[in-house]
């Protein structure tokens, strides 16, 4: 089961916010607790961040922990200011929507130039950031966009929340509704980490146009040497249906879906995962430097992850490096 304390909801972003003051004004410093709640204030660009930030520097002197601390600074700065500039379009009851793990949201936009984006949610219920910071980045640059969610909390498992209780079922009343949204733009589909895999099967699945994914796995087959995500335990693992227990490879060679791969170079198993899909041709595989899992952090930081997602559909030379 995924942690409760990390998995976004409109609860667990009250739950962190409280429990930051809480330290703050009991003064009570736990490192460990300190920065898993800074780091989740961090991704929701939460008011409270500054005010839990500025009592662990009074509280920490650790020179191991000071990189860290700023790079979470770094993520807060891009968060908040990727709602407060689409404050009037992701509005607090949109974005209890986005924060509801059961419930799908969709934002249109006037730019028929713009594809839609369809965002596979991870099991976190987020993107690395916010649901809501990534919904705010991407009306801001005038993309329509689908958020998809888990209800299973790992590989949808049960279906995509609000649209099937089993994966075929999902994917069918999906192909109905996207080109009603679309309205004829290209459609790209994203996923990170855990939800990357799925949405590279349902991007093949839809006939999208592309795919972008950031550091995912790329086999569930039982006979992969490739290894396992950690919170994939064989209970998980066991309900996965049969057909979804496959190898990206060969599903991929028989689509004409364009895919991009993003994977931090500080990462072995996402580097591994990531060039073995290299081989097929309309594959692009890129190392992202300087980071790890968390391969969309630099673009967000840059302030061009929107970017990276909406040039899916343009053709890059195989193995071109992504800016770290």
């Amino acid at each position: 089961m995924i942690d409760p304390v990390l998995r976004h909801s409109a609860g667990q972003k009250a739950f962190v916010e409280n429990a930051a003051f809480e330290m703050v004004r009991r003064n009570r410093f736990s490192r460990r607790e300190a920065y898993v709640l800074l780091a989740e204030l961090a991704q929701h660009g939460s008011p409270a961040f500054p005010v839990l930030s500025d009592f662990i520097r009074r509280s920490d002197n650790s020179a191991r922990m000071t990189a860290f601390h700023d790079t979470l600074c770094k993520d807060h700065r891009a968060t908040s200011h990727a709602l407060n500039a689409a404050r009037a379009v992701v509005t607090d009851s949109a974005t209890a929507y986005l924060l509801d793990p059961a419930r799908p949201v969709f934002f249109n936009s006037h730019d028929d130039s713009k594809p839609l984006i369809v965002v596979f949610t991870t099991a976190y219920n987020n993107f690395y950031m916010s649901n809501a910071v990534l919904a705010s980045l991407l009306t801001q640059a005038g993309h329509p966009c689908l958020f998809v969610k888990d209800p299973s909390e790992y590989q949808f498992t049960t279906g995509i929340a609000g649209f099937g209780e089993t994966w075929d079922t999902s994917i069918d009343a999906l192909a109905a509704t996207l080109p009603r949204l679309a309205k004829g733009r290209p459609v790209i589909a994203t996923g990170f980490s855990s939800s990357g895999f799925s949405a590279v099967l349902a991007a093949i699945a839809l006939k999208a146009d592309a795919v972008v994914g950031f550091s995912i796995r790329n086999s569930l087959s039982p006979h992969s040497a490739l290894p396992r995500s950690r919170l994939l335990t064989p209970a998980m693992y066991d309900r996965i249906p049969a057909a979804l227990k496959c190898d990206l490879a060969p599903v991929l060679s028989a689509s004409d879906t364009q895919v991009r791969l993003y994977y931090g170079a500080l990462n072995e198993i996402d580097k591994r995962h990531a060039l073995s899909l290299s081989h097929v041709p309309q594959v692009c595989v890129s190392e992202v430097k300087d980071t790890g899992h968390t391969s969309p952090r630099p673009f967000l930081h840059a302030g061009t992850l929107v970017d990276t997602i909406a040039a899916a559909t343009t053709a890059l030379p195989l193995g071109q490096m992504a800016h770290g």
